[in-house]
């Protein structure tokens, strides 16, 4: 493996003689906040509960083997883009077109459909532009959908039945997910809805919100398998906010069903005591809060929804260095130790009409160093690392079935909470439907698929327990023209996310180069646009021959290999390394499905092929019983799993005497810097808008060429 670097994310980490916990093995030092260390990864020991590295000063705990507590994390930059912004499409002055947000991760905004007296198709008529546009300039959305959404038989005010209004709420949430099917990233259930007495929320119980927040993942899950469901944003005090979460746990069986938690932590300030922006503003420790949220809900990233500095006197210049501060420290404190919990930040908000505390005013003027440091924060919060072909098994643990009728739970809801419970890790179920041109034989309501309509059942059980439906189908080929009707009902499905193709030698008819490409061309015509297909296979490098691996390359997104090392008595450390050797000529991901063994046998097989060779999830073969389960339970994925190093896309040296260096590829957009004559640049970056050729690097901006007069400004 490979030598890599370590950040520490804990106040401070005890550095030890031995990987043991005992206090005979201080050394007496310590690792300190931020601290990097570098370290082999074949170091890498289980011991004690804990998974430990070596370093040059001694042993270190990376993190517990039950995913709980981590200390440290991979020391680069985080996976996704970090960094958005609260804006307002129903308000002119606070509602800014993609161009204006380059390099933005997110932008949040509610969705209002009955509060404005407006059918949903005269909603989506008003919202299409704006979520369009912003998803074709790779900017994602985070959408809100709460009492604005939806009214309903607004049960707040008369008492009238929450169960009546969340089943509606659902069912509104499903009609949006799927007119917006791959466009929203994420949907935001409620917001503030811990808290009472404030404009922006309704108060509502952790039982009511969890009704309303089960059918919703349930609608949207089935509509649109990819998008994400966050909880609305939690606003008030912290023990309070925790509370009422595990409340709403407790009321959903006692998993929490979301993708992510969103908290607004308003008044929690960085370490750092310069980062509070106005005497006796500080509320609490921002270090604090995610701590406690983070170790409350290990596994469940934490979604900053909101957090600024609202409602202060907004034509006070004097305050616009202490926001812009406070800003720069905050975004800076998460990225640097929280990577590996926080998923985004969007701050509050764009401009001045709401709440007073916008990077622009009213008259979308930028506000000095508020507005600079907000962009300046989307490069240092850019991720340096990218996936390149992203897949729906990306950051998932998954655990297949293969066996019919053979699960001996009472139905799928059974099935799906003991999983959930026994392994809240898990997040993905590949499903054996079918084989050929027949369903597996089963009936509703059973662990068996007569139908397509079975698999909606399946995905409906699962999407409450936080897990995704991907279907596994072995394929034939003697019935061509049926077989390709099965999967694409299948595709079809309600809820299903992905198809993986099954191919197996002694039931695969289709061998050959041209039947193989034959069918596939077939089956990707009858397909939806862009619907993923995996392929899964034995695993063994002298086993390609047999089902002419090459051939099947073109037309799927992802590698499924079978590693059946229990079965043959091997280490399944080299049946990786063979794997991963052979396949570096087929470069599609890699996701590969294990066979449970030993625990600390099994968890090394996922560390080597997700953190040392790029795999970005990891399967696990017919793990449903519960000893199979309590080992996958401690599986888990680094948080750099399937992402590669920013590609540079060259070098570039200033030709003028200084050149600009802007927060977006705008002429009048506001300078961070400039760089002199000479000063190199390595370009991430190209776009052209006219009259001039832009680059982005490290810093931010620059122009490179006027395609009007030639002038050329990098070289």
């Amino acid at each position: 493996m490979a030598i890599k670097e370590y950040r520490c994310i804990t106040g401070v980490l005890n550095i030890r003689s031995e990987p043991r916990n005992s206090d005979q093995f201080k050394t007496g030092e310590t690792l300190k906040r931020g601290e990097r260390i570098r370290v082999d990864d074949a170091t890498l020991t289980e011991s004690e509960g804990f998974l430990w590295a070596k370093h040059s000063r001694g042993w270190s705990a990376v993190a517990s083997l039950d995913g709980r507590f981590t200390f440290l994390t991979d020391a680069l930059a985080p996976r996704a883009p970090l960094w958005g912004i609260n804006i307002d499409p129903n308000n002119p002055r606070a509602n800014p077109p993609a161009q204006s947000l380059t390099s933005v991760g997110w932008v949040r905004f509610v969705m209002h459909v009955d509060s404005r007296r407006q059918t949903l198709d005269q909603a989506f008529a008003f919202y299409d532009p704006y979520i369009q546009g912003y998803a074709r300039s790779g900017i994602k959305i985070l959408l809100i959908l709460l009492h604005d959404t939806y009214v309903g038989n607004h049960p707040w005010i008369g008492g009238g039945d929450w169960g009546v209004y969340a089943r509606g709420f659902g069912e509104r949430a499903g009609l949006i997910a799927r007119h917006y099917r791959g466009m929203v990233s994420a949907y935001q259930i409620g917001n503030e809805n811990d808290v009472s007495g404030a404009e922006t929320s309704l108060p509502i119980t952790p039982q009511n919100y969890a009704m309303i927040l089960m059918e919703s993942v349930r609608n949207i899950r089935l509509s649109d398998p990819a998008a994400l469901v966050v909880t609305g944003g939690l606003a008030s005090p912290l023990n309070n906010a925790l509370n009422y979460l595990r409340d709403i746990k407790t009321a959903c069986g006692n998993v929490l069903p979301a993708d992510g938690i969103g908290i607004h932590p308003y008044g929690q300030t960085p370490p750092d005591s310069e980062s509070i922006p106005f005497p006796g503003w500080s509320q609490g420790s921002l270090d604090t809060y995610l701590t406690r949220f983070s170790e409350a809900f290990p596994g469940i990233p934490l979604w900053i929804s909101e957090i600024g500095v609202p409602r202060v006197d907004v034509e006070n210049r004097a305050f616009w260095p202490r926001i812009a501060a406070y800003m720069d420290k905050v975004v800076d404190f998460v990225r640097l130790n929280y990577p590996h919990a926080v998923a985004a930040i969007t701050w509050f908000a764009w401009s001045d009409p709401m709440d007073r505390a916008g990077i622009v005013n009213a008259d979308q003027q930028p506000k000095g160093s508020i507005y600079t440091s907000y962009f300046k924060n989307t490069h240092m919060a850019m991720p340096l690392h990218y996936n390149p072909f992203p897949t729906p098994h990306d950051g998932q643990i998954a655990i297949t079935h293969t066996g019919g009728t053979s699960i001996t739970d009472s139905g799928i809801d059974t099935l799906a909470q003991r999983i959930a419970l026994t392994a809240p890790n898990v997040t993905s179920f590949v499903l054996k439907s079918s084989k050929g041109v027949n369903f597996l034989v089963g009936r509703a309501g059973a662990p068996g698929v007569g139908s397509a309509a079975d698999l909606s059942l399946w995905a409906n059980a699962l999407s409450r327990y936080r897990i995704r439906l991907q279907v596994w189908h072995e394929l034939v080929g003697t019935d061509l023209n049926r077989e390709i009707t099965l999967l694409t009902q299948i595709s079809r499905a309600n809820g299903v996310q992905s198809i993986i193709l099954d191919l197996v030698p002694g039931t695969l008819v289709l061998r050959d180069s041209a039947a193989i490409r034959n069918f596939m061309t077939a089956l990707r015509r009858a397909l939806p646009g862009g619907y993923p297909l995996g392929a899964s296979f034995d695993g063994r490098p002298d086993q390609f021959g047999a089902v002419n691996l090459p051939e099947w390359f073109p037309f799927v997104e992802s590698w499924h290999p079978r590693i059946n090392f229990t079965a043959l008595n091997a280490d399944p450390i080299q049946m990786l390394r063979a794997l991963y050797g052979a396949m570096r000529q087929l470069r599609k991901p890699i996701l590969p499905l294990l066979q449970v063994g030993v625990g600390a046998v099994t968890r090394g097989a996922v560390r080597f092929a997700t953190d040392g060779n790029g795999s970005a999830g990891v399967g696990f073969l017919n793990a449903v019983s519960p000893g199979d389960l309590s080992v996958v339970r401690a599986a888990s994925l680094p948080w750099l799993a399937g992402y590669i190093p920013r590609r540079v896309q060259g070098t570039l040296k200033v030709a003028a005497s200084t050149l600009r260096v802007r927060a977006l590829p705008l002429p009048d957009a506001e300078v961070l810097e400039s760089l002199k004559a000479g000063d190199r640049v390595e370009v991430l970056e190209t776009r052209s808008i006219p009259p001039l050729e832009w680059v982005r690097h490290a810093k931010g901006w620059s122009a490179a060429r006027s395609t009007a007069t030639g002038e050329v400004f990098l070289v």
